[in-house]
């Protein structure tokens, strides 16, 4: 589990902490975890010693600390706004704000996030995973909603082709002309659009498809889709 403690810790012999020996199948990753300091124990009653807990189950919270520790991310240098329902005084304050504003976590429509305390299931701790190393890689991942086409205020300075077939999209910070590429997570369908208009201005949204455009990748019944967006060259 990942602990709460500041600083790298240094193994010089024996066990790294009370309750892992050397016929735990792990005992080499603990090792190695705890000397490059991306996990510090949890402290028993008394103090004295330090549990790693292997067996135990990991929530939303340590497992950000644990991925944000082992590429040295200090969440704390950074001021992104407190998904609503997170105490500004909790340990895992800072590292619920970064997730958010990268969008490793979601942010609903309402401001919530994915409860810090909750334990991850195997497919919610690789689907974590998964949006953490394609977002160190450019990727975006949010909610996509839908506009009419021909909606767009602005012109496309290129790709004339996605406006003759209205695969347009509003983003409020690429460029506009910028191609975009939108899978929808739900079925791996996807569609590239060209951003020429600015929104969404909704809490949770990451981009606005035309009709034309979210129809690609789901019926316009669906209203919401969860999204990955890439930039061209994807």
């Amino acid at each position: 589990e990942a602990g709460t403690g500041e600083g790298e810790m240094t193994i010089t012999k024996g066990k790294p902490f009370k309750d892992v020996s050397k016929k735990d199948w792990f005992f080499d990753e603990a090792v190695t975890a705890k000397r490059l300091g991306i996990v510090s124990g949890i402290v028993s009653e008394k103090g004295q010693e330090k549990y790693f807990r292997g067996r135990g189950q990991i929530n939303l919270a340590e497992m950000l600390r644990l991925l944000f520790r082992t590429v040295h991310i200090d969440t704390e240098e950074e001021n992104f706004d407190l998904p609503r329902g997170i105490p500004e005084n909790s340990w895992f304050a800072r590292d619920m704000a970064y997730a958010s504003a990268k969008g490793i976590i979601l942010t609903q429509t309402d401001g919530t996030v994915f409860p810090p305390n909750q334990v991850l299931k195997r497919g919610e701790l690789a689907l974590l995973v998964y949006r953490f190393l394609q977002i160190k890689n450019g990727a975006s991942f949010g909610f996509a909603s839908w506009y009419g086409d021909g909606l767009a205020k602005t012109k496309i300075p290129k790709g004339h082709e996605f406006k003759e077939r209205n695969l347009t999209a509003a983003h409020l910070t690429y460029p506009f002309g910028t191609i975009l590429r939108v899978t929808n997570m739900g079925n791996q369908k996807y569609v590239d659009v060209v951003v020429n208009d600015r929104g969404p201005y909704v809490k949770g949204r990451l981009i606005d498809l035309s009709k034309s455009a979210f129809q690609a990748l789901a019926r316009p019944g669906a209203g919401i889709i969860s999204v990955k967006i890439e930039p061209y060259p994807y």
